[in-house]
């Protein structure tokens, strides 16, 4: 637990983190979270924070990442990978091995790596993993591991949750050859 009220940059390297960390700096400018094990829950409170960069597997079904109190209008850098060793369920057809998020000029652009479910656990929330901001760039990955399956408008709103999607601008889909994609939806799909 981080409570400091004079904190203006923050670095953890290479830590195993079976507990949560709690993070309460209202000064902090800079937080960097790399090369993490992550067992649980990162909660960060940080209303001043600029720069966020964060790398990490995602280990357990209790990972999840919180950022409280931060404006993403007034976030310079922000990097997010985080690798999902086991893939964690994140709907009913799909898991998620990889999601990566970043900020290009004015816009996020998040990526997921989906693939075909293959494990017992019980389906999350993608909000309830990683709290996002509000994206106007979505690239979606579908994984070579994923056998035929159908994308739909319904399925990504389901998938994203509503309030993200509202503002998406641009869509690219990257997938295999084997993978039908169908757009159900008033979003133009953009070839990019």
């Amino acid at each position: 637990m981080v409570h400091s009220t004079t904190l203006e940059e923050l670095l953890l390297d290479h830590w195993d983190l079976l507990g949560g960390i709690d993070i309460v700096a209202p000064a902090l400018k800079t937080f960097t979270l790399t090369s993490v094990q992550l067992h649980s829950g990162v909660h960060v409170v940080a209303p001043a924070l600029k720069m966020f960069t964060l790398s990490a597997d995602m280990v357990s079904n209790h990972s999840h990442i919180t950022l409280s109190g931060v404006s993403a209008a007034t976030m310079e850098h922000l990097s997010w990978t985080c690798h999902f060793p086991m893939d964690q369920l994140i709907h009913g057809v799909w898991s998620l091995s990889d999601l990566k998020l970043r900020n290009e000029q004015d816009a996020y652009v998040l990526s997921l790596c989906l693939n075909d479910h293959h494990t017992t656990e019980q389906p999350r929330n993608l909000q309830e993993i990683v709290q996002l901001p509000i994206v106007s760039v979505l690239a979606l990955d579908l994984g070579k591991r994923m056998r035929e399956v159908h994308v739909n408008g319904p399925m990504l709103l389901n998938l994203l949750g509503m309030e993200m999607f509202a503002d998406i601008k641009r869509l690219k889909l990257v997938y295999s050859r084997h993978v039908d994609v169908v757009m159900y939806s008033s979003l133009k799909l953009l070839q990019i």
